[in-house]
């Protein structure tokens, strides 16, 4: 999930300067999704040297795309209504919305399998307690 998340960043960083840089009237509202990228990226960065933050940083990221997901998801009926004047943020709002889902997509994914092999490979503290009386009863 780092690598996804460092490529994910890094995309939604190109689309928010394309987004940016590409319209002759543009605002500084269309580098939000670089910002988020940049975030992503980061997190990503520091989740493959460290262990320990990896699933907390995975959530502030999966909360992230989420959001930013839902966003460009509510914007784009209304650009959708003047397709020749909106052009270029249909197309950087259907690319944060697919970048978006794709994380999420593999970010839930991995949750569940991360819960999936959490209760699989572990015993309730009360089977591990009868457990180890059965082995002095044994003795």
């Amino acid at each position: 999930m780092a690598r996804l998340s460092i490529f994910i960043g890094i995309g939604l960083m190109l689309v928010g300067a394309m987004g940016y840089a590409l319209p002759e009237k543009s605002s500084v509202t269309a580098l939000i999704p670089a910002f988020v990228g940049v975030i992503m990226a980061i997190g990503g960065l520091i989740t493959l040297s460290n262990e320990k933050l990896r699933k907390h940083i995975m959530h502030l990221n999966a909360l992230l795309a989420a959001m930013l997901m839902v966003s460009a998801a509510m914007r784009l009926p209304y650009s959708l209504v003047d397709l020749k004047q909106n052009f270029f943020t249909i197309v950087v709002l259907s690319d944060v919305v697919f970048l978006s889902g794709i994380f999420m997509f593999y970010a839930v994914k991995s949750f569940v399998e991360a819960r999936i092999a959490k209760t699989t490979y572990s015993l309730p503290e009360e089977a591990l307690k009868e457990g180890q009386k059965e082995e002095k009863t044994n003795v």
